[in-house]
């Protein structure tokens, strides 16, 4: 048993049988998610592995996720319109929360699906460019206490952090 499932017919995965069905289930609107879930079905790793190792499949793969948010896009339709089913008793709260998830996770995945927003500037505009690198070193450098004095942003070229040795005591 791998991860709590156990192993499909005759051990590993041939990833030549699986490829075509993981291609299908998502460009019907399936996550992977649910696919791996599936008693016997590879394990999400086992699929990221075959992309990685197979461009064919990671380019099919890419087209079968376009399909994919096509295919729910649509399903938002069934959804609003009460036609899946097996859902007819749904409550049209329901109904919009499982709407309103789909469309916000399509607007993640793809422009194409976004909603399109345009900003509007007239007149002077001031752009400050912040590079994320600090003017000054944090207050936190310091408080560590123990930090050799050449680590510190403000010591000396030559100031290795040892104290000065005075050739006069014995």
């Amino acid at each position: 048993m791998v991860s709590g499932r156990p192993k499909s017919p005759g051990g590993a995965h041939d990833p030549e049988h699986w490829k075509p069905l993981v291609l299908a289930w998502l460009a019907d609107g399936h996550t992977l998610q649910t696919f791996c879930d599936r008693v016997g079905h590879p394990t999400r790793l086992a699929i990221y592995e075959w992309r990685e190792s197979d461009p064919t499949f990671e380019r099919k793969y890419l087209q079968a996720l376009t399909m994919q948010q096509d295919s729910m896009a649509d399903r938002v339709f069934d959804i609003a319109d009460g036609n899946e089913p097996g859902r007819e008793d749904e409550g049209e709260a329901r109904a919009r929360l499982r709407i309103d998830a789909r469309i916000r996770m399509l607007s993640r995945l793809t422009p194409r699906y976004a909603e399109k927003r345009q900003l509007e500037q007239t007149g002077d505009t001031q752009v400050t460019i912040v590079t994320g690198v600090p003017d000054t070193e944090p207050p936190r450098v310091r408080e560590l206490g123990n930090v050799p004095r050449h680590l510190l942003p403000d010591a000396d070229p030559g100031d290795d952090g040892t104290p000065e040795r005075n050739d006069d005591t014995p």
